[in-house]
């Protein structure tokens, strides 16, 4: 199972930290300073101003604080991103790409805005135009590892399953501590039927992250699938023990036990996961 992912980018000039739809962001004092002594103290207060209505859900006035912004200083890109990002919410998607790729054109080797318009293509289904542009701000910044993840998510679920690979395999490679990459390959040679690879990766998982939960789950599937039923069991005990309603890992370990030839034990977990879940089809 590959874990999905979703970001977002609102920055306040000013402020400490700054506030995002899904993540969390703060300029640096160099970035700070360097940014407030390029633009009138206009655009600056009409930049904030913006970013507390966009805050308070009051996207029209949002939009009209960052135009202000961007009518005093023209080379604002994050104004043209939070406007776009602004245009998104109010589902003006042509407006928020038309926003964006200024971004991007202000900012070329950050790849953000670029990622962000294939989020929003993904969220309306258009899975073409998402790939297109994760690969567009792939090839801007090729070491954001959450660029090559979310590629590799779409990538995986229309079984492209070499393409995949190469992307997390790049991932691993700037950063090799990236658990889900290890277990989100995993998955892939489990689907290539490569038992002990996918073991390993699961382990790999498991070890860098051992509140993943979903690791241990896929570590006992691929004990399950080459018949070793009491490491199977013994992984599914452990997502377990991290989550005691994780019913997809209880039901599992339901497969595994009833798989051995004990009956009861697995009628007792399928109980369970149907006490957890009762409209569970599988339990």
């Amino acid at each position: 199972m590959m874990k999905t992912v979703v970001t977002g980018l609102m920055i306040a000039i000013g402020a400490s930290s700054s506030l995002a739809q899904d993540e969390v962001k703060v300029l640096t004092a160099s970035e700070l300073e360097a940014l407030k002594s390029q633009m009138p103290i206009e655009a600056e207060n009409a930049y904030n101003a913006g970013i507390a209505d966009y805050q308070s859900k009051n996207y029209n006035g949002a939009i009209t604080n960052f135009s202000s912004a961007i009518d005093v200083y023209p080379q604002f890109e994050k104004a043209f991103f939070n406007r776009g990002m602004t245009y998104f919410a109010l589902n003006k998607q042509a407006e928020g790409v038309q926003d964006l790729l200024k971004a991007h054109e202000l900012n070329p080797k950050s790849g953000e805005s670029l990622f962000q318009i294939g989020l929003n293509y993904e969220k309306q289904g258009d899975k073409e135009n998402a790939l297109n542009y994760f690969g567009k701000a792939i090839e801007a910044n090729g070491k954001e590892t959450k660029f090559l993840y979310k590629r590799s998510l779409i990538l995986f679920q229309d079984k492209n399953f070499d393409q995949a690979l190469a992307d997390l395999n790049a991932i691993i490679k700037v950063d090799p501590n990236y658990a889900y990459a290890y277990n989100d390959r995993g998955s892939i040679y489990k689907e290539q039927g490569k038992m002990d690879d996918a073991i390993a990766d699961y382990k790999k998982a498991t070890t860098l992250d051992k509140s993943l939960k979903i690791a241990f789950n896929n570590l006992g599937s691929a004990y399950r699938k080459k018949g070793d039923f009491d490491k199977a069991i013994e992984a599914y005990n452990s997502a377990i023990a991290l989550d005691k309603s994780f019913h997809l890992a209880i039901n599992n370990r339901g497969y595994a036990k009833f798989e051995k030839g004990d009956l009861a034990g697995a009628l007792a977990d399928f109980d369970e996961v149907i006490k957890l879940k009762p409209d569970y089809a599988p339990a």
